[in-house]
């Protein structure tokens, strides 16, 4: 018998040569390597990182650092994961937390590397490394958004053990097609089919928004011939010809290729492959009937046709299939027929746009059975009203229900159950709404309210003013009386108004919220003073209410401006156009305006529209108006303008609608307005001019006026060959 201290050390022995045996098999990383710790830093080096981002890539063990991982027994760097943590464009973050700079090839010595993602970063149209491409181990490579240009390189093929690729949404490029959808900032791919075969262990692949429109024919062969794919994503590549037969992927999953063209049949090879869940050809030109064979079967829960507006077929034969779809979205697609019963056995529909179809009948009560969260009809030709089962749908988000062919008298508190509703649009139907003026309804989440041409009556719906998340508001087109409530313009989240062709009185607030994109309130009574109108939004337009006083002096960046049909006096403030970014629409007509047409108007380059007319403006036109190329119609009719016409009106060459009718011009109709060949109307009625009109104004070179309008004053001498225009002449 031993001793104890003896039993003691030789178990502690045991135990010893155990852990060292182990150890020997299964090493213990204990840090990260050190010429790889060199290659991120490197690495690091050649990014421009202003957001602070990479902070964490310090001190020894690299393994630790921001979107590192290492195997945890050889300490190799295995994964690497800088995608932006922003990936929404709109974010006011997105663009700070970018990566930017250059790759530098120090990362391609990272032999071991099986995983990386630089997406929704910007590399400012920089080639991909070719030596990026020498990761044989590499599994997953994810590069979409992330800013790369120019060809996408043939090294890619030679990436063997790649499952997953994306370099989605690279929009760098120089331009190499003449495809109508790509423009000098595609990334770019002629070569495709050559390399793609060779990824023969490839399961995602997804290239959408790279141009493939050089490919070969053969594209799809290339990829029927990859046989461990599961989900394709090809959306907006500018493929064309058949879609190509790809039954023998029998894991194919999902077939993402919408915003091709393909103007051919459904082709009937759906159906043999029984693994598809998910897809999605809209905007592919598709035509024909939807065959019976097409129809998805058990396992698909995603069929997205929109947009094919050659296809044809009953709704009523394709909802007698598929029940286990999730996601069934065929607008503009030419169906017709009605809801059929059997509707209620679509337990698990999420999804539901049927819009812009030739739909009859009514909706049916079994609609009340399902799950769904968003539930468009809208333009089609339904009748009858809008079901209580509709109260049924809780889960309910998004309603559209615009110009579906309803009728009938609806209260909004058919919707009060609905608590997780944020888009409804009931617009331009036969409706009767009502709206109580004591009802309190329990959204929380309505961000979208459209109700258009719905026969609203009485006051401005109070219930609006605890709507804090609401985003777009439309109640155009009603009978609302009484004040414009100043409430409105504290809505938080509130960026599109419509109010127009209302009976609303009332004047704006003295500060306008800086948060709106459109607001459009014309067809009112509105009335007082404008405020300033500093804000800036896309579209303003408070015409044909009652607004007087003189314009602000302090004006924003407006798309679209338009302050026509009211009482306004004063001169036309110089600062109007301080900016060439300035409105492409300027509507000032229909007031009291006095004074010349300043000069600086010319300073806004991106003007399409430039309406002045039926004012009391007086003076010669500026001759700057001539630096405004992109001009369209340029109406200034109804003043007391005078002088002659400005020889640089000839450089406005898009120029459709040239109207200077009942002013005081004088001197003779120049010659260079056969130089607008685009001229569709031209007026210049109940002027002063003389002489003859230049026979060139209708030669088969100049203007092109035979289908459009000409007014000219009758003390105008015509050439005897000019008579047959006699019809386009009014004195």
């Amino acid at each position: 018998m031993y001793p104890l201290s003896f039993k003691m050390t030789a178990g502690c022995g045991f135990l010893l040569i155990w852990v060292i045996m182990l150890h020997s098999q299964f090493p213990i990383s204990t840090g990260c390597l050190q010429d790889e710790r060199s290659y991120l830093l490197d690495f690091k080096a050649g990014l421009n990182l202003s957001s602070g981002r990479l902070s964490s890539w310090r001190g020894f063990n690299c393994c630790e650092w921001e979107g590192v991982a290492c195997d945890y027994h050889t300490s190799h760097v295995i994964r690497l994961d800088l995608r932006n943590p922003v990936d929404y464009y709109y974010s006011s973050d997105y663009h700070k937390q970018q990566l930017t700079g250059e790759v530098r090839t120090s990362l391609c010595n990272l032999q071991h590397l099986q995983y990386l993602d630089l997406s929704w970063n910007d590399f400012n149209g920089t080639s991909i490394p070719p030596q990026l491409l020498k990761l044989h181990r590499l599994e997953f490579l994810r590069l979409k958004n992330a800013g790369f240009g120019g060809e996408v390189p043939l090294e890619l093929g030679n990436m063997s053990s790649l499952r997953h690729l994306d370099i989605s949404d690279n929009f760098w490029l120089i331009q190499i097609s003449t495809y109508d959808y790509f423009t000098s900032d595609y990334f770019k791919c002629s070569k495709f089919d050559v390399w793609v075969r060779n990824l023969r262990s490839l399961e995602f692949l997804d290239m959408s928004n790279v141009n493939l429109s050089m490919a070969s024919e053969h594209w799809g062969d290339a990829l029927s011939g990859l046989p461990n794919l599961t989900q394709i994503h090809l959306f907006g590549c500018g493929l064309s010809g058949n879609i190509p037969d790809l039954s023998n992927l029998t894991r194919l999953s999902h077939l993402h290729i919408a915003y091709n063209s393909f103007p051919v049949q459904l082709p009937s090879w759906f159906e043999n492959v029984s693994s598809l869940v998910s897809v999605d050809l809209s905007s592919c030109g598709i035509n024909g009937f939807i065959p019976s064979n097409f129809m998805p079967r058990s396992r698909m829960s995603n069929l997205v046709l929109d947009s094919n507006y050659g296809l044809k077929g009953n709704l009523s034969f394709m909802l007698s299939h598929s029940s286990s779809l999730v996601v069934l979205s065929l607008s503009h697609c030419n169906l017709t027929g009605v809801f059929p019963t059997s509707i209620a056995n679509f337990s698990k529909l999420m999804t539901m746009d049927l819009g812009y179809n030739n739909l009859e009948g009514s909706i049916p009560s079994s609609f009340g059975s399902l799950t769904l969260r968003q539930l468009y009809l809208g333009h089609n030709q339904l009748s009858g009203t809008i079901p209580d089962c509709i109260s049924k749908l809780a889960s309910l988000n998004v309603l559209s229900l615009r110009s579906s062919g309803l009728r009938g008298n609806i209260s909004l508190q058919l919707f009060e159950n609905l608590t997780r509703l944020s888009q409804l649009d009931l617009s331009e139907n036969q409706f009767v709404i009502d709206i109580s003026t004591s009802w309190v309804p329990k959204f929380a989440h309505l961000s979208t309210l459209e109700l258009q041409s719905c026969n609203i009556q009485g006051n401005f719906p109070a219930f609006l003013s605890q709507q804090y998340q609401l985003s777009r508001l439309d109640l155009s087109d009603n009978n609302i009386v009484g004040n414009l409530p100043s409430w409105l313009w504290d809505l938080p989240n509130l960026h599109q108004l419509n109010l127009s062709n209302n009976q609303l009185e009332g004047s704006l607030p003295r500060k306008i919220s800086h948060s709106f994109l459109t607001v459009d309130l014309h067809g009112n009574r509105l009335y007082g003073s404008l405020p300033p109108l500093d804000f800036g939004s896309h579209a303003l337009d408070l015409s044909n209410n009652g607004f007087n006083g003189s314009i602000p002096t302090t004006i924003g960046i407006f798309d679209t401006l338009s302050l026509s049909g009211n009482n306004l006096t004063g001169e036309i403030p110089s600062s109007i156009c301080n900016n060439s970014d300035y409105h492409r629409v300027l509507d000032l007509s229909k007031n009291k305006l006095t004074g010349m047409i300043p000069s600086n108007i010319g300073q806004c380059y991106v003007i399409e529209i430039l309406k002045l007319a039926q004012n009391v403006l007086q003076g010669e036109i500026p001759k700057e108006l001539g630096n405004l190329q992109s001009l369209r119609t340029l109406n200034l009719n109804g003043n007391r303008l005078q002088g002659i016409i400005p020889p640089s009106i000839a450089n406005c060459t898009d120029l459709q609608i040239f109207d200077l009718g009942n002013n005081n011009f004088e001197g003779s109709i120049p010659v260079w307005i056969e130089k607008l060949t685009d001229l569709r109307i031209l007026s210049l009625a109940s002027n002063k001019f003389d002489g003859r009109i230049p026979p060139q104004l209708f030669s088969g070179s100049g203007v092109k006026l035979r289908s459009g309008i000409c007014y000219c004053d009758c003390s105008v001498v015509l050439p005897h060959e000019m008579e047959i225009h006699m019809l386009f002449f009014h004195g």
